[in-house]
């Protein structure tokens, strides 16, 4: 991946140019497995009167129920985890894209701005300051320890990442089909959050992948 950014970036001179592109390329070679994803998602949705019958009509046989779900389920060719593989597929990409694009911050190959953020190595500036934010004794006052513009820019991102993240997984989690469904769902909207924090101890460069 380190190599196709640097390779990008020649071509165009632009990191974050090149970050966006390499972005779009491997959103369109995932986007087969993404269009199974919400092919089963709205699948599901579609499903919902039906499966909620066959729970209220043997509700008292768990067994039964999910005989008749799993026939259900084969009749419409849908396959319930279908829509986990996309998630689990960008676990190990977003890895090795932190892994790279680490390596290129701490060869101080990023430290160039991109739209309206001051560094794209930045706000942790190779990791070597990951409490660049919350580490209150390094404030002047009120003033945080990279300036109030900086600063306001570099959280600009995060915070667009959330309203991003939660709108994607609003559309792309399966409707609730049952209480330990409607737990899980509960905790994923819980996650661009978790995302959003994340993105605040990372390479700007990270974020906009």
């Amino acid at each position: 991946m380190e190599t196709i950014i640097t390779f990008l970036h020649d071509v165009v001179g632009s990191y974050g140019v090149a970050i966006v592109l390499f972005t779009i390329i491997l959103k369109a070679l995932t986007f087969p497995l993404n269009y199974a994803q919400i092919e089963s998602t709205t699948k599901m949705q579609q499903l919902q009167p039906a499966i909620k019958k066959i729970q209220a009509t043997y509700a008292a046989d768990p067994d039964k129920m999910n005989v008749m779900m799993a026939e259900l389920y084969k009749e419409n060719e849908l396959n319930p985890l279908a829509g986990c593989l996309p998630s689990l597929l960008q676990i190990p990409i977003f890895i090795a894209l932190y892994r790279a694009l680490l390596s290129l911050a701490r060869e101080d190959l990023l430290e160039e701005p991109f739209l309206w953020i001051p560094n794209l190595e930045g706000p942790v500036f190779g990791a070597q300051n990951a409490d660049w934010l919350l580490k209150f004794s390094d404030w002047n006052g009120s003033v945080p320890p990279l300036g109030w513009s900086d600063t306001a820019a570099y959280l600009a991102l995060p915070c667009l990442l959330v309203v991003a993240q939660s709108i994607s997984t609003q559309l792309l989690t399966p409707p609730a089909t049952d209480e330990n469904a409607a737990s899980n769902n509960a905790v994923l909207k819980f996650l661009p959050l978790l995302v959003g924090f994340f993105s605040l101890n990372v390479p700007a460069g990270l974020t906009i992948y």
